[in-house]
Formats: C-alpha cells, sequence, structure tokens
C-alpha cells in the first residue's frame, strides 16, 4: 500500500504522473508566477483582474447557518424550516444585496 492505496498498475499509473508534477504549496504559490510558468494562468492579467473582482457579489451562492431542515434523506433537505429552532449550515443560500455591513440573503423555502 502507498498512502492508503492498495498497489494496483492503474494506480502506479496515477502516481508515476503526480509525481512528475511541480511542488504545490504555499511558499510556492505565494506569487502567481508559478501559475503564469505552469501554464496554469495563461498570463497574470489574469490574476490582477481577479484580485480586483468582488469577492461576494449578487447571486453569489454562499454558505450560510439558518433554520433549515437537518435530515439528509428529507426531500427539503437543507431548506429553510421555521419550525426547526437550531440553525445549521445551508449551501441553499443567495447573495442578494449588500447594505453597508450587512448581506441581504435568500435561503430555499423562506419567503
Amino acid at each position: 500500500m502507498i498512502n492508503g492505496l492498495r498497489q494496483t498498475p492503474q494506480n502506479e499509473k496515477v502516481l508515476n504522473i503526480l509525481r512528475q508534477a511541480p511542488e504545490f504549496s504555499l511558499s510556492t504559490l505565494s506569487t502567481p508566477q508559478m501559475f503564469e510558468k505552469f501554464a496554469i494562468w495563461p498570463n497574470l492579467n489574469g490574476w490582477i483582474d481577479l484580485q480586483s473582482m468582488p469577492r461576494y457579489f449578487p447571486g453569489r451562492n454562499i454558505l450560510v447557518k439558518a433554520h433549515v431542515n437537518p435530515l439528509i434523506e428529507s426531500k427539503n433537505y437543507s431548506s429553510f424550516d421555521a419550525s426547526i429552532k437550531e440553525s445549521y449550515v445551508t449551501h441553499n443560500a443567495k447573495l442578494i444585496s449588500r447594505k453597508g455591513k450587512n448581506f441581504v440573503v435568500e435561503v430555499k423555502g423562506c419567503e
């Protein structure tokens, strides 16, 4: 076994490919030059554009804590449920707008 993987011919091929990849770490990725060097990012203008984009914009799906149904087997899983008293994290939320430091969020199932 290698790193918890059963050694098979297919796994060995994958591991050989991964061994040829450059080292990705916080130190090597601290600047965008490595992305450009290995053709992961075609040019630095893309990096500059990305850095200037707003992180949170209307329509973006976000994670929020809300009163949602926590039962995975439910058809309304992770949707708003006023009868649930505890808050859970849900992926069924969308940023609608921003008002100062506050965000207006829509949670699936909430009107």
